[in-house]
């Protein structure tokens, strides 16, 4: 169930066969779009259980990372939230929830409601990247407010961290247990109390949610059960309550290709340029399943001489595109990519680009490892959406080329929920919310994991909403156009207001002149990305 990393690997040369794991649906957020990628200043995990206080109180600690005052005006205050490891349940051990407090520049008596940032994954940290959002995001939110950032139960910097170690997932369930970790516990409903106890430990009478991707799934969560304690709530890029975006995955990434190729045959340079680009797509995806490429990679040039041969079949081939989508700022190179893997990157067709794409993906996952914690991760979904396999993958509107593909992750995960043999949420806790909380939700046109119809299904409950669509865009909207960072800032101004979406434009793409970005090897980089967490993806 866990995963090693190739790129730490001792061989010299490896051939890696990357199927069926670089099929990944582990969001990690948006938060890492946010900050471009976690910050060398934070400090690891700690290694030991931090001190522990009063239930529901918070403990000051230092914090993980240097000195901000060169990055932001605002006081910074860190430290570790004491909850029960299970509410509910009498004797139950008390566990660590890390916060981190940005305060407003103003005095307490002028502040607005605190705004709780809600990070993705599951599984993912947050507070690794506190160094770089304190700096980035504040104009967005106001000097008014306080920024709270927190790591979720079982995660980063939070005591205890639920990993696993090269195990199955039911070596690893019955280790946690061994070390009193009652991985029953590690699910949404706890996090959402765990988000209320940090709200009482600071003294807030009310808060402000922003989530974005699995943290809007929380935030729903927390919108529920503490519906009088919420302000307002911000979504970006939404999954719905009682939706298995993992077995949707068919449906939604075939959705995001098709409109970005519909794109391309409209814009007339991309369409001289790449003619009849999805019978292409799908031509080289059999080809590769087939007669799979094997490509050599210098994944650290620090180490020369040390490279990874990687075997691309036709799934490694469908990864690679879908995850681009995830990207608003790659996703104009995926006709090039598909162009360049038609020709064959072996026989000398733009072989340094196809081998700058793939460093750039198993670069993430060689940070993604250190800031994902697989067990919440599997902890959290399996107990969501409950037992599943590949025979649950809905392929209505999915290419149909591709159904085997589709069903790789649902089986994969769905087997890893089996082994480790978790309670599924009551089903009041998985309905759709129903709530009068103003809400600002936010999906992009071209999102291949939390496409526009999740944002649609969440607004049907919710009496005070406004659902924005924003055209050419993926995964992770804020922070991408001014046009939908006027729109929070007016709303955290003013909940109650319609919201202006004249600013909204439709799809301009600029495939031909398209380039590579450089590829990111930071350990905290935790975007969405290729990488199956439940399974061993370099054995």
């Amino acid at each position: 169930m866990a995963y090693s990393s190739a790129l730490a690997s001792s061989d010299r040369q490896r051939c890696l066969s990357l199927r069926p794991w670089l099929t990944a649906l582990c969001f990690s957020l948006a938060f890492a779009m946010f900050a471009g990628c976690g910050d060398d200043e934070a400090k690891p995990a700690e290694e030991t259980p931090p001190p522990l206080g009063a239930v529901d109180s918070f403990v000051a600690a230092p914090c993980w990372f240097g000195d901000l005052s060169s990055k932001t005006s605002r006081q910074i205050e860190c430290g570790y939230v004491t909850v029960p490891q299970k509410r509910g349940v009498e004797g139950s051990p008390l566990i660590s929830i890390a916060v981190v407090r940005s305060k407003a520049l103003y005095a307490p008596e002028q502040t607005k409601a605190p705004i709780f940032f809600l990070q993705g994954g599951p599984g993912a940290e947050l507070i690794g990247s506190v160094p770089t959002l304190v700096e980035r995001i504040p104009h967005l939110f106001g000097a008014d407010r306080d920024l709270i950032f927190l790591d979720q139960r079982g995660v980063g910097r939070s005591w205890p961290r639920l990993t696993c170690r090269r195990e199955t997932a039911a070596e690893c369930r019955d280790r946690l247990l061994r070390e009193g970790i009652d991985a029953t516990a590690f699910n949404s409903v706890e996090n959402a109390a765990d988000v209320d106890a940090i709200r009482r430990a600071f003294g807030y009478p009310k808060m402000a949610l922003f989530g974005s991707s699995y943290g809007t799934l929380l935030a729903q969560h927390v919108m529920r059960d503490f519906p009088s304690l919420i302000e307002s709530a911000i979504l970006d890029s939404v999954v719905p309550l009682g939706t298995n975006f993992i077995t949707e995955g068919g449906t939604s990434e075939s959705s995001a290709l098709r409109t970005l190729l519909a794109e391309c045959a409209r814009d007339s340079l991309c369409r001289a340029q790449y003619p009849d680009l999805e019978a292409r797509f799908l031509r080289t995806y059999t080809n590769l399943r087939e007669q799979p490429l094997q490509i050599a990679l210098d994944l650290d040039p620090k180490k020369e001489g040390r490279e990874t041969r990687v075997e691309i079949d036709g799934d490694v081939f469908a990864s690679l595109i879908f995850d681009v989508l995830l990207f608003t700022g790659q996703i104009e190179l995926i006709p090039r990519t598909i162009a360049t893997f038609e020709r064959r990157a072996s026989e000398g067709s733009d072989p340094e680009f196809v081998r700058d794409r793939l460093a750039q993906v198993l670069s993430f996952s060689q940070g993604q490892s250190d800031a994902i914690s697989d067990g919440t991760y599997f902890a959290v979904l399996c107990a969501e959406f409950g037992p599943f396999s590949g025979a649950d993958t809905n392929l209505s509107g999915a290419y149909p080329e591709l159904a085997d593909y589709f069903r790789l992750s649902p089986d994969s995960i769905g087997q890893s929920c089996a082994e480790w043999g978790l309670p599924v949420l009551p089903e009041t806790q998985r309905q759709t919310l129903q709530s009068d909380i103003p809400t600002l939700l936010f999906c992009g046109q071209v999102d291949p994991r939390t496409p526009t119809p999740f944002c649609s299904k969440v607004a049907a409950g919710l009496r005070n909403a406004t659902n924005v669509w924003v055209p050419n865009q993926a995964h992770g909207v804020l922070l991408s156009t001014t046009c939908t960072d006027d729109m929070l800032r007016r709303f955290l101004r003013d909940p109650a207001a319609p919201v202006d979406l004249s600013c909204l434009q439709g799809p301009s793409f600029d495939f031909p002149q398209a380039r590579l970005a450089k590829p990111t090897r930071s350990p905290e980089a935790f975007r969405p990305l290729l990488r199956r967490p439940e399974s061993r993806l370099f054995p």
